[in-house]
């Protein structure tokens, strides 16, 4: 891991974290604000609702670009040699491909 490579993935945490924490933390404020009494059950469904559903849709989300951007599979033929990987997306998704190469079994 270079230095800007740690630096660039705290700038994203940072970024994830302000941009699903506030709507979040919006949320809970607003059922205490408004629900009275009751309002840390409403709040509590709502961070279990999204601890629950955040790790599957990422990852889906995630897993999706990798193989639908990152690599070029041919539909006629089934054997390793089709399946090859395209430098510019992977390069356009922040792998750098000079250290990587597909092998082949």
């Amino acid at each position: 891991m270079t230095v800007k490579t740690f630096v660039l993935d705290h700038i994203k945490t940072y970024a994830l974290a302000i941009i699903l924490g506030i709507p979040l933390l919006g949320g809970v404020l607003y059922f205490f604000e408004e629900i009275g009494d009751l309002a840390w059950i409403y709040a509590w469904g709502l961070i279990a609702c999204f601890i629950i559903i955040a790790p599957p849709l990422f990852t889906t989300l995630l897993i999706f670009k990798l193989t639908y951007q990152a690599f070029q599979f041919s539909t006629t033929d089934s054997s390793c040699a089709s399946a090859s990987m395209s430098a510019a997306s992977l390069e356009g998704i922040g792998i750098p491909c000079a250290r990587y190469s597909v092998r082949r079994r």
